[in-house]
């Protein structure tokens, strides 16, 4: 059904004339039903790992002989330039390795408990309810140095060295809480078991510093990094920084490290991959004559193919979580709503595939500069490239309060004249504004008002 051209003008005016914006939070997390549409042939692979459909079938057919259904996260990842499909189980995120976190719309912290699906489960620090917490809108918080994680079996020894007595045998994927470090030893205790203290070679574990971009030393600024090197971590101008000296580190969303090699023969333990695509999948397990047992999906919640066009109709049925529009052409916009889209006459969306599903302040200025999170555009939307540095931003936040940021989230953007922008900033603590100019692409200074 088309929606009357004077409907989509009078949602666009409400939208620009009350200056808010319009959230829906899920009634539940029961998971959608796997409803079938007679006549369209479905595709099935021969396992979830499948990058490619391995033939079609009647959906009737597929129901029929139907034997089992199951849920799982599925990550689209690359390394050396291929891709692969693994399940989030097969992989660590930095989410995975978190003891705080903050919600990125509310700027609310608190205590992650655990998850299920693409939903975290997390106590609240201002209200003391648990909560669930959309897993696009779940962030670590800078300074939680969070667990370490074993890959493999592990020996927990009495001190610091391959020699000293073997205290117990820490299972893979057991949580650890870091102590202090020795050389190329960790302190650690079992999250289940925190009297439990020992030491475990630091190259048997993975932690949040191995997915960081930027820390914050205990004497010193805000640090660009580029890896780590067993007991420390290497700046871009090639320095070292000792992971003791740490008191904060930021964290890359789109890296995961692989937690189970069995998947793929290609991909090792410890690999670092980047993350591309991120679905949420209901599968069916099917008995075919011909072709044994073969999987199929149910139900995809949300998960529009990347860059694909989305009508009127459906950017509606979306939690909106802001808008901007074109004051020289009102048809002509940016939404941001589980992912960020822009349009040209108001009737199809197109998925900016750069920002996934994320929920992100966007705004267009008066020369038409393009604004979303802390990307720009010049040519309309189709193309973004950084205009805030964060190392920046982190650091006149940290000479303003004196304290390492909590989170450092971006809450709005005002453009004001030509190449002049004004963005809101929550570190956790305060909101701050700064006024920077564009002229040059990269804000080189701001201006806090």
């Amino acid at each position: 059904m088309r929606v009357p051209f004077i409907l989509r003008c009078l949602f666009f005016n409400f939208i620009i004339c009350q200056f808010q914006f319009l959230f829906f939070v899920p009634s539940s997390l029961a998971s959608v039903g796997g409803a079938v549409q007679v006549g369209n042939a479905s595709p099935f692979y021969r396992n979830p790992q499948s990058l490619f459909p391995s033939g079609q079938a009647n959906p009737l057919d597929l129901e029929r002989k139907k034997i089992r259904e199951f849920q799982e996260i599925v990550l689209t990842v690359t390394k050396d330039g291929r891709t692969y499909r693994l399940p989030d189980s097969a992989l660590v995120r930095d989410l995975d390795l978190s003891a705080r976190v903050a919600h990125a719309s509310s700027g609310q912290t608190g205590t992650l408990i655990g998850n299920r699906g693409p939903w975290m489960y997390v106590l609240n620090d201002k209200t003391a309810a648990k909560e669930w917490w959309s897993i696009h809108e779940t962030l670590p918080l800078p300074d939680d140095l969070g667990f370490a994680l074993p890959l493999t079996d592990v020996p927990l020894r009495r001190g610091p060295g391959w020699k000293e007595e073997t205290l117990s045998e820490i299972k893979a994927g057991s949580k650890l809480r870091i102590r202090s470090f020795s050389d190329q030893w960790v302190k650690v205790a079992p999250a289940t078991h925190p009297h439990q203290v020992g030491w475990v070679e630091l190259g048997a574990l993975v932690m949040k510093f191995d997915f960081a971009t930027f820390v914050l030393p205990r004497q010193g600024h805000w640090t660009p990094v580029r890896y780590r090197q067993g007991s420390y971590l290497v700046t871009g101008a090639n320095d070292q920084i000792n992971l003791q000296e740490i008191q904060a580190v930021m964290t890359r969303p789109d890296l995961a490290i692989v937690a189970d090699d069995s998947r793929v023969q290609t991909l090792h333990l410890r690999n670092l991959v980047n993350i591309q695509k991120w679905e949420y999948i209901i599968w069916a397990v099917s008995r075919l004559p011909g072709h044994g047992e073969i999987f199929w999906k149910t139900n995809i919640p949300g998960a529009e193919a990347q860059g694909e066009d989305v009508s009127f109709e459906e950017i509606l049925k979306k939690p909106v979580y802001s808008v901007a529009f074109n004051t020289h052409n009102p048809q002509s916009g940016l939404i941001s709503a589980d992912g960020v889209f822009r349009t040209d006459d108001g009737l199809l969306w197109h998925r900016i595939p750069q920002f996934h599903e994320e929920n992100v302040p966007v705004a267009i200025g008066k020369n038409e500069e393009v604004f979303a999170g802390f990307f720009r555009s010049t040519d309309g939307g189709k193309t973004f490239l950084p205009y805030v540095r964060w190392e920046d931003l982190a650091q006149l936040l940290q000479n303003d309060s004196h304290q390492p940021a909590r989170i450092l989230r971006l809450v709005r953007i005002l453009p004001q004249s030509s190449h002049q922008v004004d963005i809101q900033v929550d570190n956790g603590v305060q909101v701050y504004w700064f006024r920077g100019s564009t002229r040059f692409g990269l804000v080189t200074h701001w201006m806090r008002l």
